[in-house]
């Protein structure tokens, strides 16, 4: 009783200082962080950050987060590998190390000797590496000791993943990412301590071997000083002070230290490249601990080996069945329910007894001794050449007593050699299983693509509204059956510009992902439009949900530099040469729905400029709106009918355009006309070649009426008018005798014959051909070849009516008409049959919402401030004229007598 008390006196103390000084499991200074970056360039975390990140630096990509900083003045910007090995280097830190144990054959942490109720229980490392998102209040700086909760757990890892993923701010983005990679270095801690005996068979005290005193050995109390001048002889007699955990890791650790000292080399890489590693591959992150397929109902090692490289159990599985601790050696003989470090293998028969293997080892005396090594020949791994467990005398002390001590576990020891062999194989398959998790954790992939450039493309804001991202799952023999999609796009508004975020979600829950096809998710931007002048764009689309057997996994997909067209000036489009890009005439049944057939066009580089074509694809695309009811009315301006919210889209591509030498397009609206009521009409091409596009941007007025009014029905003489056309059509014969007699009797050159040899005042049947032109090159109208000019009036347009087309052209262009006088009076002997040809500049309408350059601003009583406005839209004014509401009318007229004569109009 007085000595266990004096070596309770003792311990505490060393253990309590043993754990605040980051102890406790491989060595923290070189070990972890060794092995930690040989499984980091054995994964395929490099690639993956490249491919599906964008960081072109891959792991020695660097993140900022001062919030992470352990240590005064410590460097907090480190590269992906440096923040991976920071978090396994400091995983140890205070008393979160009794956590780092399972056993799992018990699926239990750490119970170990007389403490198993407080100081040394621990949480099975398992739960302690998958602790829920909720398992710890407060951020991860509050959390950074604490052995209560674990703030940097692999699923604390994937929050950080996806904050990282779907933040809009590089800040945030990057202080984010360091948190995940150091996050998940503590992760690659806790399944690299799987890889050592004493971590998976419950045993404390072979941690503590490395100390003076005593150990709990066998269910009992054995003094180290007995214990190694008993049975550790010549060779042991440990009486330093290391603090670095139990003698395997010391080894390790000293072992790595010693090669670094010797030629810089690393010891775990040259080991692993002598013993490359299979990386594992399971279906939950659990399984890399423990899968249960090694438990005392199934004690069978060999279902704990690798089968054509393939592992079948977990880490915790695999070494607890082939290997052994200081304290848990063969303790197979013990009952499971008695003693807490009795497990099934391996076993003393597992092992030669004869031949021994004899190996030379260096004593404390610093003298060498033979010391009886046997090895392993069945149950799980082999060491057939390699010594597995060493007798407790030298070579020359069992020759002496004839038999080995027949009292158990106090037989055997590990030695330096014993060590080594362990080292030879737990290493690479530990870096094996981290590689393997962290190829697990970043294995969601989706292969994302932008199949068709953007052409829903605002013409007033210049920028990208809509997109449609086809996205399959090449996640290998997972599926992605239901989560949330979030479409993150990032870019720069100038060439070195800071980066911008756009963040739209598609579906809270629900989006399925399949793995045989491409399936189409349209993306509506809502106010965080692309622009068209945008840089170095990228899409990231990010799933979170459902993936494979994880209920809770995340995927993403990347589109670096996405084919977004550029706004250019050139080519242009410019009219056929009909001189107007639409032409209608006459008012259809639905006129809001009913319309023009056909856009036609020229796409010119007069510039010489453009970028020549290589047999790419024009997409041409008409945007508008539609009003709410006729347009075409001279109203009050609050009276005027707005255009419907609804926004409508129609394209068409055209193939086979190899430049842009004056290529004539006919963009065929017969499927769906543009109607005639249509307003904020935008035309704008998008030409893709290869990985190049470019739009050109067309504002084209709004369906304009034009009228041509035969205003021959009418006469001013004397400063009298005389209306020749009743309201019937008919001739009034009343009303020209009147204008007869005004003209036949004027005294200066009325002659009083009766006869209008006068002047000429009969009305006249017109006969119409028009031509629009452009406003730079007009062209008059042809009579001579009059399939030169635009329309032709199919009939002849009687005195008192109007013709009316309705025409889309620039926002000025040109008209000329020539008009034939058809005489519909028998008295009109002189049947002045003649052309008359005119030219005049027309104004389309605009009836469209346009962006200020600069925000208009008025004072408001109301607020006491200014109101202002950043758009404004343009409606047209029409006036009326013979009752007819025009917007721009050419009349014809009989000329009055005399030149100044001034008649009112009706």
């Amino acid at each position: 009783m007085i000595r266990i008390f004096s070596y309770f006196l003792f311990v505490i103390p060393c253990v309590l200082t043993m754990f605040n000084n980051t102890v406790f499991a491989y060595g923290d200074i070189e070990t972890h962080p060794q092995l930690t970056d040989v499984a980091v360039n054995k994964s395929n975390l490099d690639r993956f950050l490249f491919d599906f990140l964008a960081f072109e630096d891959g792991i020695m990509h660097e993140f900022k987060n001062d919030d992470l900083a352990e240590f005064e003045n410590e460097v907090t910007t480190k590269t992906v590998l440096d923040w991976l090995e920071y978090g396994s280097e400091f995983e140890d830190i205070s008393l979160r190390a009794k956590n780092h144990f399972h056993d799992p054959l018990r699926n239990t942490g750490l119970s170990d000797g007389p403490f198993s109720d407080g100081l040394l229980s621990g949480e099975s490392n398992l739960i302690w590496a998958m602790e829920t998102q909720n398992a710890c209040a407060g951020d991860f700086k509050t959390n950074f000791k604490s052995n209560d909760c674990n703030a940097y757990s692999y699923n604390h890892a994937k929050n950080a993943y996806y904050i990282a993923l779907t933040s809009q701010t590089d800040d945030l983005r990057e202080k984010s990412f360091a948190v995940l990679f150091e996050r998940l270095g503590r992760v690659l801690h806790l399944i690299e301590d799987m890889g050592v005996p004493a971590h998976t068979r419950n045993d404390m005290w072979g941690h503590l071997s490395a100390f003076k005193g005593g150990i709990w050995l066998g269910g009992k109390w054995v003094d180290e000083e007995d214990y190694y001048d008993q049975y550790y002889s010549g060779f042991g007699k440990l009486k330093r002070w290391s603090g670095l955990g139990n003698l395997y890791e010391y080894w390790v650790e000293s072992k790595i230290t010693q090669v670094l000292k010797q030629d810089d080399k690393k010891y775990v890489s040259e080991l692993c490249s002598d013993r490359p590693p299979g990386i594992a591959k399971f279906s939950t992150p659990e399984q890399y601990w423990d899968r249960d397929v090694y438990t005392f109902e199934n004690a069978d090692p060999d279902v704990t080996m690798a089968v054509n490289g393939e592992e079948r159990v977990g880490l915790a599985e695999y070494t607890n069945a082939n290997y052994l601790s200081l304290a848990a050696m063969f303790t197979d003989w013990m009952p499971s329910w008695i003693y807490d470090k009795s497990y099934p293998f391996p076993r003393r028969d597992s092992t030669d007894v004869v031949p021994p293997a004899i190996k030379e080892i260096t004593a404390e005396d610093r003298n060498y001794d033979l010391v009886l090594h046997l090895r392993k020949l069945q149950d799980g791994e082999i060491f057939d050449e390699d010594p597995f467990v060493a007798y407790s005398y030298t070579w020359e002390e069992v020759n002496a007593k004839g038999e080995p001590n027949d009292t158990g576990v106090l037989c055997y020891v590990l030695t330096d050699a014993v060590h080594e062999a362990y080292a030879k194989r737990l290493l690479p398959k530990t870096v094996g299983y981290s590689a393997g998790l962290l190829d697990y954790f970043f294995r969601g992939k989706i292969e994302a693509t932008l199949d068709e450039v953007p052409i829903e493309i605002d013409p007033i804001e210049m920028n990208i509204e809509r997109i449609k991202i086809s996205a399959r799952n090449i996640t290998p023999g997972e599926t992605m059956p239901d989560g949330k999609l979030t479409l993150i796009v990032r870019y720069r508004a100038y060439a070195e510009g800071p980066f911008r975020y756009i963040k739209k979600e598609f579906c809270s829950l629900g989006c399925a992902i399949p793995s045989d096809w491409s399936e189409d998710f349209y993306f509506d931007l809502d106010g965080d439009e692309i622009p068209l002048t945008a840089e170095d764009i990228t899409l990231f689309l990010v799933y979170r949900g459902q993936l494979g057997e994880e209920e809770d996994g995340i995927a993403v997909g990347m589109i670096k530099d996405p084919l977004i067209p550029k706004l250019v000036q050139q080519p242009e489009v410019v009219p056929p040469e009909s001189g107007v890009y639409a032409l209608l005439d006459s008012v259809p049944v639905d006129p809001d729905i009913d319309g023009f057939d056909r856009i036609q066009f020229i796409l010119s580089d007069r510039s010489g400029t453009a970028t020549p074509p290589d047999d790419g694809i024009v997409t041409a695309v008409l945007w508008y709106r539609v009003s709410e009811g006729n347009p075409f009315r001279a109203l009050p301006l609050n009276e005027f009918p707005r255009p419907q919210e609804g926004l409508y889209r129609q394209t068409q591509d055209f193939y086979g355009i190899y430049d842009f030498n004056d290529v004539a397009v006919d963009f065929d609206l017969t499927a769906q006309n543009l109607p005639l009521w249509a307003t904020d009409v935008f035309l704008y091409l998008i030409y893709t070649s290869q990985n190049k596009a470019f739009c050109v941007m067309k504002d084209l007025s709004e369906p304009t009426p034009v009228d041509f009014y035969n205003y021959t029905d009418r006469v001013c003489l004397f400063g009298t008018l005389y209306d020749l056309v009743d309201y019937d059509g008919s001739f009034d014969q009343d009303a020209y005798e009147a204008a007869l007699t005004a003209i036949d009797t004027d005294p200066t050159i009325g002659n009083n014959n009766n006869v209008a040899d006068e002047w000429y005042i009969f009305p006249v049947n017109l006969k119409l051909l028009i031509r629009f032109s452009s406003l730079g090159s007009p062209q008059y109208a042809d009579y001579r070849n009059v399939e030169n000019n635009t329309y032709i009036v199919p009939y002849e347009v009687e005195p008192g009516s109007n013709f009316r087309l309705y025409v889309i052209g620039d926002k000025k262009f040109s008209v000329s008409h020539a008009s034939k006088g058809v005489s519909i009076h028998p008295d009109d002997y002189r049947a002045r049959h003649y052309w008359n040809v005119g030219i005049r500049s027309i104004t389309g309408i605009t009836n469209q919402l346009e962006r200020l350059d600069e925000p208009y601003c008025v004072y408001d009583p109301l607020i006491f401030g200014e109101r202002c406005w950043n758009y404004v839209r343009h409606l047209p004014s029409f006036y009326q004229f013979m009752g007819l509401d025009s917007w721009w009318l050419l009349y014809f007229v009989t000329t009055g007598y005399p030149d100044d004569s001034d008649c009112p109009t009706p």
